[in-house]
């Protein structure tokens, strides 16, 4: 082999090398951001179901679009619907026009025309915003609030509820009207 040829050959594996190395400092100096807005995952008609340590469904949070997008720990609902299981025979639902999930703090906010009922009686709440803590069973919001149950009706602005209790703090401009249910 001549020595003009070995040069060349030389010359050509040390270009190679060099132009690795050069592709990967490259490629590690570019820091790659995601953008936050990303979707991530897109669900249609999906329901999501909880279950205790005893295998028993606790809550389920429910929409006809879920979205989930890189960056954020919660997902936005279209037509959303929650329900939540307290005993075996006592639960409450809600559902709402929009929402968004966060799985870590295990709250829901829902948003436009929501309604919450409680499932084994007639009790129903209405308003356009709520604020659900899955965790505590606590629902809270600042906006007109409707409640009727049993014949009463209750508007306030903002309230607090314990909806494991059963036991609803109204926040401001509290107006009442009771018409017992007829026989």
């Amino acid at each position: 082999m001549g020595r003009k040829r070995l040069q060349t050959i030389i010359l050509c594996a040390v270009a190679a090398i060099a132009w690795q190395f050069y592709d990967d400092i490259e490629m590690t100096d570019t820091p790659s951001s995601q953008p936050d807005d990303l979707l991530q995952t897109y669900l249609q008609n999906s329901e999501t179901v909880r279950f205790d340590k005893n295998g028993v469904a606790k809550d389920s949070v429910g929409a006809r679009e879920i979205r989930y997008f890189t960056g954020r720990s919660r997902g936005e609902l279209t037509q959303a619907s929650i329900s939540r299981t307290l005993a075996i025979n006592e639960s409450w639902s809600a559902r709402a026009e929009q929402g968004s999930v966060d799985e870590e703090t295990q709250t829901v906010v829902l948003q436009g025309q929501v309604v919450l009922d409680h499932d084994s009686n007639d009790i129903q709440l209405k308003t356009e915003q709520l604020d659900l803590d899955l965790a505590k069973d606590i629902a809270h919001t600042d906006a007109l609030v409707t409640l009727s149950h049993h014949g009463a009706i209750t508007q306030s602005e903002g309230l607090t509820a314990d909806l494991k209790q059963q036991t609803f703090h109204f926040l401001h401009k509290v107006h009442s009207v009771y018409a017992p249910l007829k026989p």
